[in-house]
């Protein structure tokens, strides 16, 4: 008699998620009190592991099709995660990649084929944490997911100010920008959105006190974007239009054509 040996079909979802072998695992719990999140994917067979997966490890998870579906959510549950697919059907991810991060300061973390890399880039731009490219390991999108969530607790502060004396508190031109808080307000108009790239991309031309920043520095503070000039130009495009609100007083942020960027006003700095 002969045994004939067969090996288990992989997971066909899975698979669209790349979290392979996802049964048997067990996630590590989150050490905070249950958090919320949102999976955002039109297709549920491909979304039911990563929110099986999420669900173990702690969260209290929704899955929704579209991105028209998302957004009244973000109001109405106030999520700590938001895990996106950029394969939408019918809309454009970008723009609801933008759009989510304008209504909420939520997690949100992408997820793209090989094919669609570049698109994925274009949503840290837009506002996104992170992305992944399929196939990716479960523990890898949690391991993210936790990172980011790390960076924005309160707990994390407090870890910080043991080793910091003190956080800056950047005064230029009608705005501020608190460090401590990740805030930036502007006079009589209160707080604009920033995203996290451009609070980092803000801090680093600040922290300069008017000294010209090269490109090469600026990339860095992006950390995730490409170092491309045009992609460069792009991020500086999108902070302006934030701090120039058509008051007619022209841009704070200058350039030094063939080295990098300048904040023109005069700086104050405070701490807190």
């Amino acid at each position: 008699m002969n045994l004939v040996r067969t090996e288990p079909k992989p997971n066909p979802a899975a698979l669209l998620w790349g979290l392979e072998g996802l049964q048997g695992q067990r996630p590590p719990p989150l050490p905070s009190a249950l958090q919320r999140a949102i999976v955002v994917d039109p297709d549920i067979e491909a979304a039911e592991p990563v929110c099986t997966y999420l669900g173990g490890a702690g969260f209290s998870v929704r899955r929704v099709d579209s991105g028209g579906e998302l957004f009244p959510m973000l109001a109405e549950s106030d999520p700590d995660l938001v895990v996106l697919s950029l394969n939408l059907f019918g809309e454009n991810a970008v723009r609801v990649c933008a759009k989510a991060r304008s209504l909420s300061a939520a997690a949100l973390v992408l997820v793209a084929t090989p094919r669609r890399r570049h698109t994925a880039l274009l949503g840290l731009e837009s506002g996104a944490d992170d992305y992944l490219v399929r196939p990716f390991l479960a523990r890898e999108l949690l391991a993210r997911v936790q990172a980011i969530l790390r960076r924005r607790s309160p707990q994390s502060h407090l870890t910080h100010a043991a080793t910091a004396q003190s956080h800056p508190c950047y005064h230029f031109g009608p705005y501020t920008l608190s460090t401590a808080r990740r805030e930036l307000v502007k006079a009589s108009h209160g707080a604009i959105k920033l995203t996290g790239g451009e609070f980092r991309l803000l801090s680093t031309l600040l922290a300069a006190r008017g000294e010209v920043v090269p490109f090469d520095r600026i990339a860095q503070a992006g950390s995730r974007r490409s170092a491309a000039a045009h992609s460069i130009a792009s991020s500086i495009y999108q902070l302006r239009s934030k701090l120039d609100q058509g008051d007619g007083r022209g841009s704070v942020i200058g350039s030094v054509r063939g080295v990098g960027y300048v904040i023109k006003v005069r700086i104050a700095i405070t701490h807190e």
